[in-house]
């Protein structure tokens, strides 16, 4: 049998209890071998739950402990410093997404792991069993090329909305956006829908923004957030347009992830309707079912697969930067009031 690879975990916060820490214990190739936060309080609980040394200076468990691989669980806006230092002393790193808090900040992790070790992005909903299966759909031209995607999604999902859409559509280019306004508030006074990374730009108050998003090859997609929906009853929906036909995505809920793909054929001959008004439902057979720790066990999972084998990771650092980049492009165009291209912010 292989040797397990030893896994040290930085920042004991809720990711780290409700995801990360619960699939490295169910892994046979890792042992988890240490656990930090700056909070030893928080450090010990997990510690007790899951194993792992306790330390409150990550620097310490690196040079103790010398782990094969550090998952980074930190703020975005403390996740460079961890992620290099975990870099430097040799092991291979997987960050929560977003990978930084600025354009600035990832530039300081792309090109850090110097061909020899690895960084991923932990962007788990690619790996929620209908996304898994919608992506295939496209890439084997089930409904042709792609023209365009319509999404509406609950604020907590925004950063992996633009990971989506990026990952079935490919490179962004330009980027518009606008914005809402509070509920019962000073009609005057802007909501700062798209502002710098922060927890409350998911959770906070009610509110409506919307993004497009211009792709390399001439796809447009287009994002509307809000805080409003329930959670319990949709994270997200999508619509995927082709040349050919199209899909809708739905039922994906935060205690239930699998959620429902449907196909509708579109026939072009004159006179024609568009059959099945209901669509085709696409059977699929995840391995499980269940809320959302099963997006994050399988991501997870595949970064580890990947590091055994020293095979690219399914989100490198270059593209994390790239997914940072259009949500600044997008809080540029809403202050500028104009599209913004991605290069100017890259």
């Amino acid at each position: 049998m292989a040797e397990k690879a030893t896994v040290a975990v930085i920042g004991c916060g809720g990711v780290a209890g409700y995801a990360h820490l619960p699939a490295l214990v169910k892994m046979d190739n890792v042992q988890l071998v240490g656990v930090c936060d700056i909070d030893a309080a928080k450090a010990k609980e997990k510690a007790d739950r899951f194993g792992g040394k306790v330390y409150t200076d990550y620097r310490k468990m690196l040079a103790e402990l010398k782990p094969q691989r550090v998952h980074v669980l930190t703020p975005e806006s403390v996740h460079v410093a961890p992620a290099l230092d975990a870099l430097k002393s040799g092991a291979d790193v997987l960050i929560e997404k977003p990978l930084a808090e600025s354009v600035a900040s990832c530039r300081k992790l792309t090109g850090a792991a110097n061909g020899e070790r690895l960084i991923g992005i932990d962007y788990n909903y690619r790996f929620i069993p209908v996304m898994e299966k919608a992506h295939e759909v496209v890439r084997d031209g089930g409904i042709g090329d792609l023209l365009g995607i319509s999404l509406a999604c609950h604020n907590f999902c925004w950063h992996h909305c633009l990971d989506l859409s990026r990952w079935l559509a490919g490179p962004v280019t330009r980027v518009r956006a606008t914005e809402g306004r509070k509920a019962q508030a000073d009609p005057g006074a802007p909501l700062r829908a798209f502002p710098s990374h922060h927890p409350t730009v998911m959770l906070g108050h009610p509110m409506v923004a919307s993004a497009q998003l211009e792709h390399e090859h001439g796809a447009i997609t287009h994002i509307t957030t809000t805080s409003q929906f329930d959670l319990q009853d949709l994270m997200f929906e999508m619509r995927l347009i082709g040349t050919h036909g199209w899909l809708r995505i739905d039922q994906v809920r935060i205690e239930d992830v699998v959620g429902r793909l449907r196909r509708f054929r579109t026939r072009h001959e004159e006179g024609g309707v568009t059959p099945a008004s209901n669509g085709e439902l696409i059977e699929f057979y995840p391995a499980s079912r269940g809320g959302l720790p099963i997006s994050f066990s399988a991501s997870i999972r595949a970064f580890h697969r990947a590091a055994d084998s020293r095979l690219a990771a399914p989100t490198s650092a270059e593209y994390g930067a790239e997914i940072v980049a259009i949500e600044t492009a997008a809080r540029k165009a809403v202050d500028e009031g104009r599209a913004v291209k991605l290069s100017e912010v890259m």
